[in-house]
Order: C-alpha cells, then sequence, then structure tokens
C-alpha cells in the first residue's frame, strides 16, 4: 500500500476499504453505540462544509471536553486542510482557557456540557470567539454541534463540496498544543500533518496493531500522547477505540469494551499494581515468581494463572503502552508476568509525542525503548557514566513554538532538539532516562544527583505514596543536604495511626535506606504531607506547587 502523507489520506481509505467497520464505540446505558468510518467521514466532511459556510476557512479552531467520539469530529474536519486546531486541557483554569483561546486568536470554541460555565467565561472575557459550539445540546444562545452537522448534510446534498476538495499540506502547522508543563507559562507547540505520520509509521514495529484489535480511551484525548498514539494511530490502524467514560469507571469500562490495548501513564499501572497486592497479598507474590521462572525455560502459562487479573481488563487485553512518565521496572515486571504485553516508550509534545518506544518481543523493562523509526537520538556532552542530555532530531520535530522565536531556538539547534531529560543509551541501543535537567542536584564536588532516582527507591516502601527529592541550604557537615517530600500511604498504614507515630515510621523507613545510600545521596530532612502533590493532566507532579514545607529531621 502506498504511503499515505496526511491524515486526510487516512481517512480516505478507510472510507475506500472498510467503510462499514466500526470506527468508534460510546458507552451508552444498553451498551455500545457504534460509529462506522462512513459515518464518521460524513461527520467530518458535514461539518467542515458547515464551517467554511461559517467563514471560518483559514481559522484557529479551539475544542474543550472530556474523551468522547463528537471531540473528534472537529479536530477531523479543522486539521483536513480547513485550518489549525487547538485542543485544550480540561484541568485547566476558565482564567487559563480564556487566555490560551485569545492567544491562539480561536474563532470557535467547540466544548462539552461540563464545560458551559467556562464557555461563558470565556464569552466574557475572549472577543476573538464568533461561535460557541457544544457537544450536547442546550438550551441557551449555543450552536448544537449535531445541528451544525444537518446543516452540513444539506450544503453537500445541494453540492457544495469544499470541504472534501481542500488540500492539505503537510508541512504547514495543523495543530497548536499548549504544552501543560510542570512549571512556567504554557508555550503552543506547532504540529504538522509530517509530524504526526512520522510517529504513526514510527510506531509500527513496536505494535502489532491489526484491525482486530480495539482500544480503551483513558488518558485525556487534548495529550498528544493519547491524540496521537491512542486516537491518531488506531484510526490509523483501523482498530476500534472506545471511549471510557473516566476514571472512576476503568474497571467497568474494561469489562464493557474488552479492549486488546490500552494506552496508560505509571500512575494508573501502579494504582492498579497495589489493589492487585493487596487482595492476593503472599498468593500472587507466589504465582509471579513461578510464572516467571516458568517463561524463562518456554513455559507461558501467564494468562492461565492470571486469568482472575484478565477477567477484571475484559479478558482480552494483551497489550498495555505506559508513557508521559518513568515506569518503575518493577511494576512493568509485574504485569509483563502476569501475562501483558507491556510496550514503554518516551516522548513530548514537541515530538508528536513519541521519540522512543520499546518493541513487543524485544524489550528492556527498565528503558524507554529504541529510538522509531526515521528518528536519530544521542546524549550530549556524556559524563563517565555515559550519562547526558539526550537530544533528538527527524520528522517528528516540531515546527516551533508559536510567536516564541527565542524559545525555540532555545530548544532546537543545529537541527537538533535538546528534551530537557538526561539519560544514557547501552550497547543495544535501548535508551534509559536518569531524570530531569532541571532537576538535577549539583554536589559540591562537582557530582550530578538525579532526584528521580532516589524518588524510585523512596517510592518502593509501601507506607510511601509519592515523593519529591531535592535540595535545601543548612548549616551541617554534609556534601549535599537532601531532602525529600513524603506523602504516605495511608492504604497500608493502620487506621488510628497518630501523626506523630507516622512520622517516625516515615523516619525510620528512609533511615534504612540511607543505608544503602552513599554519601552524597543520603536524605538529611523529611517533609510531610496529607495530600497528594498536585499533578499535570498526564499525572506528572508539579514540583514547584510544594509549598509551606514543616522538616522534620532526621540527621
Amino acid at each position: 500500500m502506498e504511503k499515505m502523507i496526511n491524515i486526510k489520506q487516512i481517512v480516505e481509505q478507510k472510507v475506500r476499504d472498510i467503510p462499514d467497520r466500526v470506527a468508534f464505540s460510546t458507552i451508552v446505558e444498553n451498551g455500545l453505540k457504534d460509529v462506522t468510518y462512513q459515518e464518521y467521514a460524513n461527520h467530518i466532511e458535514y461539518l467542515g462544509e458547515k464551517m467554511i459556510d461559517m467563514g471560518l476557512r483559514g481559522s484557529f479552531i479551539a475544542v474543550l471536553g472530556e474523551n468522547r467520539y463528537e471531540w473528534t469530529i472537529p479536530y477531523m474536519s479543522t486539521v483536513n486542510g480547513l485550518g489549525v486546531i487547538v485542543p485544550l486541557d480540561k484541568e485547566l483554569s476558565k482564567e487559563e482557557i480564556a487566555n490560551l483561546i485569545t492567544r491562539s486568536n480561536s474563532e470557535a470554541f467547540f466544548y462539552s456540557e461540563k464545560f458551559k460555565d467556562v464557555a461563558a467565561y470565556v464569552k466574557e472575557n475572549a472577543g476573538c470567539v464568533k461561535y460557541y459550539v457544544c457537544m450536547d445540546k442546550l438550551d441557551d444562545e449555543s450552536l448544537y454541534i449535531y445541528d451544525l452537522i444537518d446543516d452540513g448534510q444539506k450544503l453537500v446534498e445541494a453540492g457544495h463540496k469544499e470541504h472534501s476538495r481542500l488540500p492539505v499540506d503537510e508541512n504547514a502547522m495543523s495543530m497548536l498544543i499548549f504544552t501543560s508543563g510542570t512549571t512556567g507559562i504554557p508555550k503552543g507547540v506547532m504540529l504538522c500533518h509530517r509530524n504526526i505520520l512520522t510517529v504513526m509509521y514510527g510506531s509500527e514495529p513496536a505494535m502489532n496493531i491489526t484491525q482486530e484489535d480495539s482500544a480503551l480511551s483513558i488518558l485525556p484525548i487534548h495529550h498528544t500522547y493519547e491524540c496521537t498514539c491512542g486516537f491518531l494511530y488506531m484510526f490509523f490502524k483501523s482498530a476500534k477505540i472506545t471511549y471510557c467514560r473516566g476514571l472512576k469507571y476503568i474497571a467497568e469500562d474494561m469489562k464493557i469494551a474488552k479492549p486488546s490495548i490500552v494506552m496508560v501513564v505509571p500512575l494508573i499501572l501502579e494504582s492498579i499494581y497495589a489493589k492487585v497486592m493487596k487482595k492476593g497479598g503472599t498468593k500472587v507474590k507466589n504465582a509471579l515468581k513461578v510464572t516467571s521462572f516458568l517463561k524463562a525455560i518456554g513455559i507461558d502459562v501467564r494468562r492461565k494463572v492470571f486469568h482472575d487479573v484478565h477477567e477484571t481488563f475484559g479478558g482480552r487485553l494483551k497489550t498495555l503502552v505506559s508513557g508521559a512518565s518513568a515506569l518503575d521496572p518493577k511494576i512493568a515486571k509485574a504485569f509483563d508476568t502476569m501475562g501483558f504485553d507491556m510496550v514503554q516508550g518516551y516522548g513530548l509534545t514537541e515530538c508528536a509525542p513519541l521519540v522512543t518506544v520499546n518493541h513487543v518481543g524485544y524489550n528492556k523493562l527498565s528503558s524507554i525503548g529504541l529510538p522509531i523509526p526515521g528518528v536519530e537520538v544521542k546524549i550530549d556532552s556524556p559524563d563517565s557514566d555515559g550519562i547526558g542530555e539526550i537530544i533528538t532530531k527527524g520528522d517528528n520535530v516540531m515546527l516551533g513554538y508559536y510567536n516564541n522565536e527565542k524559545a525555540t531556538n532555545e530548544i532546537i539547534r543545529d537541527g537538533w532538539l535538546f528534551t530537557g531529560d538526561y539519560g544514557r543509551i547501552d550497547k543495544d541501543g535501548f535508551c534509559y532516562i536518569t531524570g530531569r535537567k532541571k532537576n538535577i542536584i549539583v554536589t559540591k564536588n562537582g557530582k550530578n544527583i538525579y532526584p528521580e532516582e532516589i524518588e524510585a527507591v523512596i517510592n518502593n516502601s509501601k507506607y510511601i505514596l509519592e515523593s519529591i527529592v531535592t535540595t535545601k541550604d543548612i548549616d551541617i557537615l554534609a556534601d549535599t543536604n537532601i531532602v525529600a517530600f513524603i506523602v504516605p500511604d495511608m492504604s497500608n498504614i493502620e487506621e488510628g495511626t497518630s501523626a506523630e507515630d507516622i512520622k517516625t515510621l516515615i523516619r525510620d523507613e528512609i533511615k534504612e535506606m540511607n543505608k544503602n545510600f552513599p554519601i552524597s545521596k543520603k536524605i538529611r530532612d523529611i517533609a510531610i504531607f496529607d495530600e497528594p502533590f498536585e499533578k499535570t493532566s498526564t499525572k506528572k507532579i508539579k514540583r514547584s506547587s510544594v509549598t509551606d514545607i514543616n522538616y522534620i529531621g532526621i540527621v
């Protein structure tokens, strides 16, 4: 089959080859509501034709909402030649949403009923928006997406077919993605069809996805990870997509949708692992040891032994793809031993987003995988351990930051994108992350300490839910003054335990860990937090959000 160069060609190919096959499913009261490829292509064309009729050709179009089929329609109608789509993070405040809409000068705003109050605020504070379109029918002056689709159908039937004839420039900006970021003002990442197609074709060697597969969409669809890999790539591979109704429905929706592949972040896997271990205890631990041993000698009974676990996922789940942040190798090993193909990848919004990924059948569970085809990865200025900043070059790299040439030139130099992540590459070409450049602690003798490595050890304690490791200036005779901010895991601490006893328990855990740390990495102080740390929409901890610290001495 001829290699496609833009998303519009993919839509046309689906209509030509499998028009009556189910592309999307929505979970409703009586089961699943299906949409075929032909129906989807019609919705894209009809909405696009109506948007042209409304004078929106060449415009920026903002979209905000939960994961749902209706979110994808304005996305596709816009990127396939009409204008620039601006997916917005539903976790942002109404003030931030209004600011990003203004910065992008979006002329239409698509949103779901859950965000009607946000739309009302935007209407008062973002004068650039001409049309407000709700994905649900409301009793107000907002437009309804399916009314626009009906109007577009009438236009097409009357002979208006401008949208279907729109050319697509695969090298021009079609997507403007504002980074959620853990610090600083969001930057607008400009992506084009070439970026997305590079990632799509680059993903093929890693995962054997076919039209017999189905995906459950869990992660925020506005984020490039889910949008490219969980939406566009699954559509490209003709795998059916079902939209999860929300995090609290994951277990129920798994049984209804029966997916074969799911995109996740480490926090989701850690939560599932904790529940499995808590329920099964010693029995599960022993089963993991036995199945791991048998697999090593060529006997694979993983799915049989962990039948109950597979049934909780709907019974068909074979592949778990983890991204957005580093996955604990212990967790990856556990899911692999339970009979799931664990595929960990690495990327960033600026790379649409994929840079490296492990392959099913050729996988190192502690690594972030191999560079995708057509993408180069190398380590800039490696130290004696081979660790340095990860830099990358390829057609997945963004066009630049929107209206920010200075920031673009800082991150892209001589064609190489400097990721801000530190890591290394082994003799087989597999890449490993050691930490974020901006988080590195430099000791007085110039040695680099990567907080993420210490955090991984701390988080292995069953009494600790999550942690942040940093440094502070205190007058003690130590080369570095490492401090750990810790959230206790109250589910594993006896109910009624006093605050003082919790402090003592955590302090004793850290003291035990310190025995195995070199002097430069020993934790000198801790601070206990009652609530989990603030996170981005992809569940990365916002390290800068930690304030009001009350230290508890260890040394």
